[in-house]
């Protein structure tokens, strides 16, 4: 396993990790995908110890059913207090393979990636995206 993986840990688990206190805590709000739709919620995240940064949202998709979403892509809406994905929607994510509380694997990290970088289909994130910048 290579090293870039071994330092990931639940916050809840790193002892003396917490949010910082001038950054807002995503912990229990709505995923929302390039469509507008929520498609579940955020359980915790997984940091990087070695790097001292959160790298993955531990998501729950359906109860029972969780996925890592990399925090490189989301953008935070504090006021509605939603983490917000504007490449892939909740159809998207469910061909990320599942959360068990283990380190995600070479292979588990790729799969990520290129569902991330695939995203959804282009249609839809488009139409929120115009509809945004009209409302905006």
């Amino acid at each position: 396993m290579s090293s870039a993986t071994t330092e990931l840990i639940e916050l809840e688990r790193a002892q003396g990790y917490t949010v910082a206190k001038d950054a807002v805590d995503p912990r229990g709000w709505s995923i929302v995908g390039c469509d507008g739709a929520s498609f579940g919620t955020v359980r915790t995240l997984l940091v990087d110890t070695e790097h001292l940064r959160a790298v993955y949202f531990v998501c729950d998709l359906t109860p029972g059913h969780a996925v890592l979403l990399p925090i490189v892509y989301a953008r935070l809406d504090a006021a509605q207090c939603r983490v917000i994905f504007d490449v892939v929607d909740g159809q998207a994510c469910e061909q990320l393979p599942g959360y068990d509380g283990s380190l995600p694997t070479e292979e588990q990290r790729s799969v990520i990636d290129a569902v991330m970088i695939g995203g959804a289909a282009p249609t839809r994130c488009e139409e929120r995206r115009q509809t945004e910048r009209r409302g905006a």
